[in-house]
């Protein structure tokens, strides 16, 4: 419930096949595809209607790790709820510009938390416990026409480089690349939860996004801020088309 922009870049890294191989492959032929799962929750500490999105993200990602499913978690911040009396020290105004890019595509009338998009293509409310069940139920059962291969390492204990490659990739595509933070938690003071502590899963810390090249194929290297507890945080990619915001592929690996 709320309204204002959304955003579109940070920093990030990551690794690993979106796809399985197989006998067939050994033949010759095409690895089948693996599904995947993005979803994406626009939320803020200062927003009364978000905790029970929050929690609600928290529990769909335990049951995607439980069942071994591809579902991954991104949860971004914004920054408008800034002015009503509490600071979310994790949001970003580039978040808010992401957000608003997808009501454009989407072609919503205003921006509003908490709200959560599956693979850039469906939104609700982000408490919808049953929006969030259909949309993600649908999207596992969809095998991707791309496939997405990751790899990360380590430069340093503050930095990592991300090599990936992308097939069949659509024109115009770009690659989002995110490190996310699991096990956070605030005890906010002011504002509409004044006197809460909020639990946070799949934070986004860093967001960077990368233009494709004819072959699919590049590098990124991405800074760890130093806040991000490493041992807690995941690099997820995904491609995605910025005039539609659908999203064609995604993966994820532990930072190394």
């Amino acid at each position: 419930m709320t309204r204002y922009a959304m955003a579109a870049t940070l920093a990030t890294a990551v690794m690993l096949c979106a796809f399985h191989a197989s006998h067939a492959a050994e033949e010759g032929a095409a690895p089948a595809p693996s599904s995947f799962v993005i979803v994406e929750l626009f939320t803020s500490e200062g927003c009364s209607s978000c905790p029970p999105a929050d929690e609600l993200l928290i529990k769909i990602a335990a049951e995607a790790k439980a069942k071994g499913q591809p579902v991954y978690a991104l949860a971004y911040h914004v920054d408008y709820w800034n002015r009503l009396g509490w600071v979310d020290k994790l949001s970003d105004k580039a978040y808010s510009k992401r957000q608003e890019d997808y009501a454009q595509a989407l072609q919503l009338r205003q921006v509003y938390t908490p709200q959560m998009i599956v693979n850039g293509r469906e939104q609700f409310l982000g408490s919808d416990a049953e929006a969030a069940k259909k949309a993600i139920d649908e999207a596992v059962a969809r095998k991707p026409d791309s496939t997405l291969t990751l790899n990360a390492e380590a430069l340093g204990k503050d930095s990592v480089r991300v090599s990936f490659q992308v097939t069949q990739a659509p024109a115009r595509a770009v690659l989002n690349v995110a490190i996310v933070e699991q096990g956070l938690e605030t005890k906010v003071l002011r504002g509409e939860n004044a006197g809460r502590t909020l639990k946070h899963a799949g934070v986004v810390r860093v967001f960077q996004t990368v233009d494709l090249a004819a072959d699919g194929k590049g590098t990124l290297d991405l800074k760890i801020p130093p806040a991000v507890v490493r041992k807690n945080a995941t690099i997820i990619a995904f491609m995605q088309t910025p005039n539609d915001m659908a999203v064609h592929v995604g993966a994820s690996v532990a930072i190394p």
